[in-house]
């Protein structure tokens, strides 16, 4: 969505000079938020989480990244861990996905997650929220990172 400022006459330019300031301001603040996601540490996997990641990917090839994946490809969202999730397709593939930011409470596997994307895709940046089962509270907020693909190789 686009937002459009019109102002007319000279009289209105401390208002377009404080509007201009304020869109940059905005858009500095957007900026150091985003470089705060990917400069964020990995929180340390769980033994149990660990071994769990490591039998969905068992016996799979990663492939080349992509940034977008097809709502049609997407299969179930598997939370391994608030900043790493799954989204098993079939049993010969699986799409690993490394989260821009943490979603508290994502390994909890108990909220729903909600995602929204523009298009037919979710892609690189699109944002996922958590929402409570029972209250409908809104939880944690992250985004998608890309997506991995892990297939089984063919015999």
């Amino acid at each position: 969505m686009r937002e459009r400022i019109a102002l007319t006459a000279p009289q209105h330019s401390a208002t377009l000079n404080f509007a201009k300031i304020l869109l940059a301001g905005g858009a500095a603040l957007l900026l150091s938020s985003c470089a705060s996601y990917d400069n964020q540490e990995r929180a340390p996997i769980s033994e149990k989480d660990s071994k769990q990641l490591a039998k969905l990917l068992d016996g799979k090839v990663a492939g080349e990244p992509m940034r977008c994946l097809s709502h049609s490809r997407t299969g179930n969202f598997v939370p391994i861990s608030d900043d790493l999730l799954l989204i098993r397709v079939s049993k010969n593939l699986v799409y690993k996905n490394d989260l821009r930011g943490r979603c508290n409470g994502l390994a909890r596997n108990w909220d729903v997650i909600v995602t929204k994307s523009f298009g037919s895709s979710h892609c690189q940046g699109d944002t996922i929220k958590l929402v409570d089962r029972v209250t409908g509270l809104e939880g944690g907020f992250c985004s998608f990172g890309e997506f991995t693909p892990y297939r089984t190789p063919k015999k």
